[in-house]
């Protein structure tokens, strides 16, 4: 099968489970009052940013899971089982009784889903990840892996203008009483055509490779513990700035618009929408050249961006001008596209092909658990302790100061450049990138 073939089940898949990922951070202050509606409106929003983040807590366990079907039986089958768990359960949060309807009951069948979905979309990206840098000749491999990370944004832009439709066509009393269930169920219908195309997708040819020349039945877990400790700690750690600029912007940025600073459901539908579009644009340019020019290069611009323009970012959000909010829309857009432009092959590049799903999954997703599922809660809770809405600035600099000495450090082994079958442990000799 050529790349091409392999890369449209795996963008598209992504791209649906980003997009049932994202509504929830879309529709949170309207889930703030269908499961949590007698607390004041920012006490329900920490609780729904609280049910956000516990979604999140879910996916370490859904990388460690998943990333052992892909290690041990194909990168195919593990993709097979997120399409099917991620689809399901987001279909059934819109199927969900409020709060007025059951009770307790609803908020809890909330946070079980969000378990679910975070145990899905774990596996779908280090297994997206995965099939395609092995599917890829090692001069494109940034460029093809790229389309993973685009896939993303294109879920979550899907998501913010399913959002921004639904808003816009409906009355609100009506969209709170059942239209914010139509982008939920609108994911059953993706799911079926993606399971299809994915059935018909062929396997790595690196893990076929693996396969073929070693028999040996390793614990991918154990073997990462063992031997790939040191840069997991690494990439969690690169990992924070990106977990939190992103998930600022997809779980949190929509409500701190609408709520903080008085713009509409529609105008801060429309900067979500401007800023990811952009990103869109840039992250397979941005891939490309590290192709030729390195990935730490990128990491560190995008870290170094972020610790000096956060401040000038928010103060023009703070300004209550949609033209202004679009220039640190523009600015945003272009350092967090540094760096996802370049980060998924990175981190991929670390670990060998016995253990990559697992490598990929467990050391993104822990850094996504710690740092991106926190950020929307952590946000709110700032500015409800401080009073102060640049406190969240404060916030993307200290993550951008905490990543940037690991990035500086990065170094990809020389072994690994080469994709080898299997690497029993970390090689001596190491380049930087």
């Amino acid at each position: 099968m050529s790349t091409k073939r392999i890369i449209l089940p795996a963008i598209l898949g992504n791209t649906n489970e980003w997009y049932d990922h994202a509504l929830y951070g879309y529709f949170a202050p309207i889930i703030a009052q269908v499961f949590f509606p007698k607390q004041q409106q920012t006490t329900a929003l920490l609780f729904t940013f609280a049910v956000f983040f516990i979604g999140f807590i879910a996916r370490p366990f859904g990388a460690i899971l998943l990333g052992h079907v892909g290690d041990r039986y194909g990168r195919r089958q593990a993709l097979i089982i997120s399409i099917l768990l991620m689809g399901a359960s987001t279909a059934t949060i819109g199927l969900l009784p409020s709060y007025a309807s059951i009770g307790f009951v609803a908020p809890l069948l909330l946070i079980l889903l969000r378990i679910l979905q975070g145990l899905a979309v774990s596996g779908e990206l280090s297994g997206a990840t995965t099939l395609l840098v092995e599917s890829s000749k090692s001069h494109k491999r940034g460029f093809i892996s790229s389309f993973v990370m685009f896939s993303i944004y294109l879920g979550q832009l899907l998501g913010c203008l399913v959002g921004w439709a639904i808003i816009t066509l409906f009355p609100h009393h009506i969209v709170i009483t059942w239209a914010w269930r139509i982008p939920f169920w609108l994911s059953a219908g993706f799911t079926l055509l993606i399971l299809i195309l994915r059935l018909f997708t062929n396997e790595s040819p690196h893990f076929i490779e693996y396969k073929q020349q070693s028999k040996e039945k390793i614990l991918p877990i154990k073997f990462i513990y063992d031997h790939y400790r040191r840069p997991v700690l690494q990439v969690i750690a690169i990992v924070c700035i990106a977990a939190i600029a992103g998930y600022l912007l997809v779980g949190f940025l929509p409500t701190y618009l609408l709520t903080q600073h008085a713009f509409s459901y529609k105008n801060s539908f429309f900067i979500n929408s401007s800023i990811m579009f952009m990103i869109m644009l840039l992250l397979p340019f941005i891939a490309w050249l590290s192709d030729k020019y390195g990935r730490k290069i990128f990491l560190t611009i995008g870290a170094t961006g972020f610790a000096l323009f956060s401040l000038p970012i928010f103060w023009l959000l703070t300004q209550h001008s949609i033209l202004l909010a679009l220039c640190a829309a523009l600015i945003f857009s272009v350092l967090l596209a540094c760096i996802n432009g370049v980060l998924l092959i990175a981190i991929a590049e670390l670990f060998p092909t016995a253990v990559r799903q697992s490598g990929v999954g467990i050391s993104f997703n822990i850094a996504l658990a710690i740092f991106g599922g926190s950020a929307p809660l952590v946000a709110q809770w700032l500015i409800q302790f401080t009073h102060n809405p640049f406190s969240i600035a404060w916030f993307l600099i200290a993550a951008a100061l905490f990543s940037l000495p690991f990035i500086i450090k990065l170094s990809i082994p020389e072994q690994l450049l080469h994709f080898p079958v299997h690497s029993a442990q970390m090689p001596s000799m190491s380049i930087s990138k």
